[in-house]
């Protein structure tokens, strides 16, 4: 008899502590943490009388950098580094020379330090700093 008693006890303990969990752990949901996703940005450097100002700019991978020619003077034509093959960041080439107050936008998805140049004057360089 004691051991039935025993049985049936232990028999409610497993399925009260199954009622419990399933009633107040099933219906949880984790809780997430504020989503810290920041949209990608657009920068602008500036070329003006055989300078890129700024010379040297930090972004973010995605961020997008716009070159725009305000020097009355000269054409640019801005292209990732070595001159004259611009191969060390693929696709980042103008292509073409740029008149005053065209422009030239590329999308950097790959962190690094890249240098650029002015296709026209190699002289003239800048450092696009890609970080996470």
């Amino acid at each position: 008899m004691k051991k039935y008693l025993l049985a049936i006890i232990i028999i409610a303990l497993i399925v009260g502590a199954a009622y419990f969990i399933f009633k107040f752990y099933s219906g949880a949901k984790p809780v997430l943490a504020p989503s810290t996703a920041i949209s990608p940005k657009t920068w602008t450097v500036e070329y003006k009388e055989n300078i890129f100002i700024p010379k040297e700019i930090k972004i973010k991978k995605g961020d997008t950098v716009t070159w725009i020619n305000n020097s009355l003077e000269s054409p640019v034509w801005p292209a990732s580094a070595f001159h004259p093959t611009h191969n060390v960041y693929p696709g980042f080439d103008a292509l073409k020379s740029l008149g005053n107050g065209e422009s030239y936008s590329f999308k950097f998805d790959i962190v690094g330090s890249w240098k650029y140049h002015d296709h026209l004057n190699p002289s003239v360089t800048g450092v696009v700093v890609v970080e996470e």
